[in-house]
């Protein structure tokens, strides 16, 4: 029987179906997923479906049956895994031909290309070694914290305990669906192929491709523009011994690292799921993806395809999200697929649901909180604690200034200073939290010269605070009223 995606035509979707009471045709057919027009993934028989003897393959007989419907099309693609999937993706020239695309035979499903955004990391740091004072002591907290499936078995602890036993990851095959690795990375082997860390791969797209453009494949997934999968390469398989103390989660495993990202941009679904038939092909035995998208559906074509993967025993993880905005329990596509295991993490805790197998959520509260202290001058005073990853980067001593002696005050600097506020760069400026974002408040001072600003809590809670750009940190209540009685 034909499937279809929901997405392209909503008009053919059966509108009398209830289902729990609620008639079919109130769901709305979106996705806040991207798509590129007039180009899709169609899936066709395989060999085994077809009855009899047919001279042509499933991929000439579907072009052939298409030129037969006047329908104007371009193959960027095909696919071919007799067992998950066999198909192509197509540009169509008409979008108005999906409807005839539909109805061709031998075509069981049809999905739109979805594009997926290059994961970005939120903050970047050179480090110059294990003696930058940018580097905070590494207690490999998450280690503690985080939690592993032993054996295949539904039984979950940190990693520190897993390596305990012995168990490193050794003759285990993991594919990293990502941007790369730069694997002439010390702590990743220091090169490439058989004997090494990192033992194989391959680049789908090549430097310049950016989502929008055609890919341009090489066998070298070296990764050094982009660098999100040599960091998940080093939380995977990081040597141990280096000169951070830092080591990977399964140190001893071997790595292949299939590229689906340029240095900027972003990727189309049909390239991922390219490198989840390859990883297949070449015997993984789990694949990891750190992408997606936020889609509520689990019908895009990589998560299909994953579903069907890890439903025949290869391992899929894939990361379930970086944006909460639509709920704690939203996760993106292609992370939503079945049987796929989708993992998100957030400051204290650590979260695995493994979906349509038996949803579990563990977590466990983090074992090392990253806190600094700023000494305060000319008064007795115990030193502030402030709640960041990193130290401010202040050599100096500065002085306070206090926009406000109202400890009370519910919106300092929402609105912008006064023009009678002084040039505020030699101070450590002082502002109250409340009624408006951080970054408000920090962008009003900064217009006066503000360099270096501490963020007194309005008894919301202690915790740290997102203000790219800005050296700034939140302190407790009590903190932030005794200093403005210095200033």
């Amino acid at each position: 029987m034909k499937s279809f995606a929901w997405t392209l035509v909503p008009s053919l979707l059966a509108t009398g179906l209830v289902l729990g009471g609620v008639p079919l045709s109130s769901v709305q057919r979106v996705s806040n997923l991207q798509t590129v027009p007039n180009k899709f993934i169609v899936e066709v028989d395989t060999v085994a479906d077809i009855h009899g003897k047919r001279s042509l393959s499933p991929h000439e007989d579907l072009y052939e049956n298409l030129r037969k419907r006047a329908v104007g099309f371009k193959v960027n693609k095909e696919f071919n895994a007799q067992d998950l999937f066999v198909g192509a993706a197509l540009t169509l020239n008409d979008e108005k031909d999906v409807a005839a695309l539909l109805r061709t035979p031998g075509v069981k499903a049809i999905r739109p290309v979805t594009k997926f955004k290059r994961p970005n990391p939120v903050f970047t740091q050179t480090v110059y070694g294990p003696k930058d004072p940018v580097v905070p002591v590494d207690t490999q907290s998450t280690h503690k914290i985080t939690m592993a499936d032993v054996l295949s078995t539904v039984y979950f602890q940190g990693v520190d305990k897993v390596h305990a036993l012995g168990i490193t990851g050794k003759g285990i095959k993991i594919g990293i669906i990502d941007t790369g690795i730069d694997y002439t990375h010390p702590s990743l082997g220091s090169g490439f192929g058989k004997g090494k860390k990192v033992i194989g791969g391959y680049d789908f797209v090549g430097d310049n491709y950016d989502g929008t453009n055609t890919p341009v494949p090489d066998p070298d997934p070296l990764d050094q523009c982009a660098g999100h999968g040599t960091h998940v390469a080093g939380i995977i398989g990081a040597n141990p011994g280096n000169s951070f103390d830092i080591s990977g989660v399964a140190y001893d495993a071997s790595l292949s690292a299939y590229r689906v990202f340029g240095c900027k941009g972003s990727v189309t679904d049909d390239v991922i799921v390219d490198a989840l038939l390859r990883g297949v092909k070449e015997g993984q035995d789990i694949l990891t993806l750190s992408l997606g998208g936020s889609d509520g559906w689990t019908e895009s074509s990589s998560s299909v395809i994953a579903s069907r993967i890890a439903a025949s025993g290869t391992i899929v993880t894939i990361a379930a999200g970086n944006a909460g905005a639509s709920g704690s329990w939203y996760s993106s596509s292609p992370g939503n697929g079945i049987a796929v295991i989708s993992v998100a993490s957030v400051d204290k805790w650590v979260l695995v649901s493994l979906r349509g197998v038996e949803d579990k959520a563990h977590s466990r509260t983090s074992t090392v909180i990253p806190l600094q202290n700023a000494t305060v001058g000319g008064v007795p005073h115990a030193p502030i604690t402030y709640f960041q990853t990193f130290p401010l980067n202040v050599t100096e001593t500065l002085p306070i200034y206090a926009l406000t002696k109202d400890v009370t005050i519910p919106d300092d600097a929402c609105n912008p200073l006064p023009p009678n506020t002084p040039d505020l760069s030699p101070y450590v400026v002082l502002v109250r939290r409340g009624s408006c974002l951080f970054t408000q408040k920090l962008r009003n001072i900064a217009a006066k010269g503000a360099r270096v600003s501490l963020v007194y809590d309005n008894g919301n809670g202690f915790a740290a605070i997102a203000a790219d750009g800005y050296q700034t940190a939140l302190i407790q209540a009590a903190d932030g009223e005794f200093l403005w009685t210095f200033e």
